[in-house]
């Protein structure tokens, strides 16, 4: 059974060869010079612990994990260096690779020596690798120097390159021209130091199947009383590649051959792969749709391979390699040969073409080749000579491994033929797509647009486009006023594809009225009857407020009539049904009436009868027997300490002041406080009043 690839990503580590040493500097005497390898690593790598590093399409080795290290010393400097690797998770799910180099210079110890200069450097640095499949490869280098330097030795050094062979292979060059090739310089004569980590990302590379090299290095160097570290990380991450199209048509009997796979038969909707190779049998045909909008056409008894293909969606740029084995094919170019600085070649047994924006029919033996170049241009290499010919269309240019010859074009001719290759009368026209209007105002959910599609030609290459829909995907909490729905492609059994959408400028509501309430204003409190005006205002950005509600208008008395804690809720709705609710909650408290002189001071040791009324914002008497005032503290205002609250006898029990019905308009209270044991000073005596959730607090002095 053919499988879809999926991504396996590796980090790749090395085989090390390193060199370190140290050496003095403006000393009259034999220098003293010491080397260290690090480690003279294995003619044949070894085999990763627990066996090869494994994932689709790809195999790995590697030598022995060990930390390495190497050091060289002497009595006027040391230079070190260190490799390590590990193999990361239970599973070797992948490897890292670290190398450091430093340096450090002491004071000399015999007084002939002037300054010194100690180097180190890890070099040679590989790591071999072997890919079965083609891969897409990303790697990042990161290069970190630590410690001051100094004129004239200052300076760090990195590089890392990726080779293609062997370590002495040419540099591996990617699409769009990315290099895989880093290197790192940085100089500190200053002697301020430079702790700044350059990191590199090359950016996606597609490498084909073979053999490859991974190169590192790095250095440090120190003067007299210095130590200085540089250290180089590279990472290589590894995946097969992604699906590049589909087959949209299939005639007949047809197979795919994954690398290193067995042919498998073809349906339609199979997702193809770069490397595969197609095959049909006589009297087939088979057709293809390549994520580019590239089309192609296999005719009986042909193979075709797809060695290369990168395609990048949102510059519309890539390149492709194909290889037209044998047979008859129609090549239709997509987006990438619409872009000016494209990539594309056909390979063919006897030599190239190269593709300029073209349609094309080819006609492929192993010793010619016959192409019928219908529009564009195309560039032909015979293998043997190697004479570049450009050719425009309307051309039929026949050639083998050596020339290279032109005839002719007849457009009948040529439509007869491709209508040999796809089975049927040639078919250019797109499938016929209606989709229903957009709604008209505003909706308070995300809007479904059913689309019909019908092809009169070759027919539609899924049936299931027959009947479809499109719809918008607003987010929850969101208004907008030019909404749009997805698109969806549509193609017939020729390849000719239309899209449906995106439909745009629908009004979409799925957010609730905002509310704002200045009036009561949350957590404040109000004297009881006071006269005060609500204030709110509801908002909405979408479909506009159709109902903003209160207890009261804006603009008329909030509810102050009563003590107590109140909440005011506001609710709103707008004009397509999304409601909200917003509150503040405030307090009313008594307002509190003095029957008694308190500026005037009482001796210490005396009885004060503190009498008061509760007042409203009017200053009316609302004093009652039901509400019960309890005195709760008393607090020497001075010094803001407690003091002890007492009443004589049994006036004043549990604390609780007594109503007077004959103090003030309609009653009042009384409570006899006695004031043995306070010193002089000013108290504040705090009670409270019923439901009233106030403390409320008066004044009196002691002498």
């Amino acid at each position: 059974m053919r499988k879809t690839p999926v991504y396996v990503c590796l980090l790749l580590v090395f085989v090390v060869r390193a060199l370190a040493h140290g050496q003095a500097n403006s000393y009259s005497g034999p220098q003293l010079t010491s080397q260290a390898t690090i480690q003279d690593c294995c003619a044949t790598l070894k085999q990763t612990p627990g066996g090869s590093v494994s994932g689709t399409g790809t195999s790995i080795s590697a030598p022995p994990f060990d930390s390495l290290t190497g050091y060289a010393a002497d009595h006027i400097g040391t230079a070190s260096a260190s490799v390590n690797a590990n193999v990361l998770g239970s599973s070797n799910s992948g490897i890292s690779f670290t190398a450091t180099a430093t340096a450090s210079a002491t004071p000399p110890a015999d007084p002939h020596v002037g300054s010194l200069h100690a180097a180190v450097g890890q070099s040679g640095t590989y790591y071999e690798f072997t890919l079965t499949q083609p891969s897409y490869v990303e790697m990042d280098a990161s290069f970190t120097p630590s410690g001051g330097l100094g004129a004239p030795y200052g300076g760090y050094g990195g590089s890392a390159s990726l080779r293609a062979g062997s370590p002495g292979g040419g540099v591996v060059q990617g699409n769009n021209q990315n290099n895989a090739n880093v290197y790192f310089a940085i100089s500190d004569t200053s002697g301020s130091g430079n702790d700044d980590e350059v990191t590199v990302h090359t950016g996606t590379l597609l490498l084909q199947p073979g053999t490859y090299d991974l190169i590192g290095g790095v250095s440090a160097n120190a003067d007299t009383g210095q130590s200085t570290t540089a250290t180089l990380s590279v990472t290589l991450t590894l995946s097969p590649s992604d699906q590049i199209g589909t087959v949209t048509c299939v005639q007949g009997s047809a197979t795919i051959t994954s690398p290193g796979g067995q042919p498998v038969p073809v349906t339609v909707g199979m997702p193809l792969f770069m490397g595969e190779v197609i095959s049909t049998g006589a009297g087939s045909q088979l057709c293809a749709l390549l994520n580019d909008n590239t089309i192609l056409h296999v005719g009986t008894s042909s193979r075709l391979t797809i060695d290369q293909y990168f395609y990048d969606p949102t510059n519309q740029t890539g390149m492709a390699r194909y290889g037209f084995l044998s047979g008859v094919f129609n090549y239709v170019s997509g987006l990438i040969g619409q872009q000016p600085n494209h990539d594309i070649d056909i390979h063919v047994p006897a030599g190239a073409i190269g593709i300029r924006g073209t349609e094309l029919i080819a006609n492929v033996t192993p010793q010619n080749a016959t192409v019928y170049l219908d529009s564009g241009e195309v560039t032909v290499t015979p293998a043997s000579s190697g004479t570049l010919g450009d050719y425009l269309a309307q051309t039929v240019i026949t050639f083998d491994a050596n020339t290279a010859t032109t005839s002719a074009f007849s457009q009948s001719d040529y439509d007869a033929l491709k209508q040999q290759i796809t089975g049927s009368a040639p078919d250019t026209q797109p499938p016929t797509i209606q989709c229903g209007a957009a709604p008209a105002g505003w909706q308070a959910t995300n809007v479904t647009i059913a689309c019909t599609a019908s092809d009169s030609g070759s027919g539609l290459a899924n049936a299931a486009d027959a009947s479809f829909t499109l719809s918008t995907s607003v987010g929850a909490g969101t208004e907008t006023a030019n909404a749009s729905t997805g698109s969806h492609p549509v193609c017939d059994k020729a390849n000719n594809c239309a899209t449906a959408g995106p439909i745009t400028g629908i009004m979409i509501d799925m957010k609730a009225p905002g509310i704002s309430i200045s009036a009561p204003a949350g957590s404040t409190t109000y004297l009881l009857n006071s006269s005060l005006a609500a204030n709110y205002q509801c908002q909405d950005g979408g479909s506009g407020v159709q109902t903003c509600t209160g207890p009261v208008a804006t603009g008329a008395k909030f509810d102050t009539t009563t003590v107590g804690s109140h909440t005011f809720t506001v609710n709103a709705k707008d004009n397509v049904g999304n409601a909200s609710s917003g509150s503040s909650t405030y307090s009313v408290a008594y307002g509190i009436c003095l029957l008694f002189d308190n500026t005037r001071s009482v001796q210490s040791g005396s009885t004060v009868p503190i009498r008061i009324a509760l007042c409203d914002s009017n200053g009316n008497d609302v004093s009652t027997s039901a509400v019960v005032v309890q005195a709760v503290s008393l607090t020497q205002v001075s010094t803001s300490a407690s003091a002890v609250l007492e009443s004589p006898g049994s006036s004043n029990p549990d604390g609780n002041f007594r109503f007077d019905p004959t103090l003030g308009t309609t009653g009042g209270y009384i409570f006899n406080l006695q004031t043995t044991g306070l010193t002089t000073g000013t108290y504040a005596l705090g009670f409270t009043a019923g439901s009233d959730p106030t403390t409320h607090t008066l004044t009196f002095q002691v002498r």
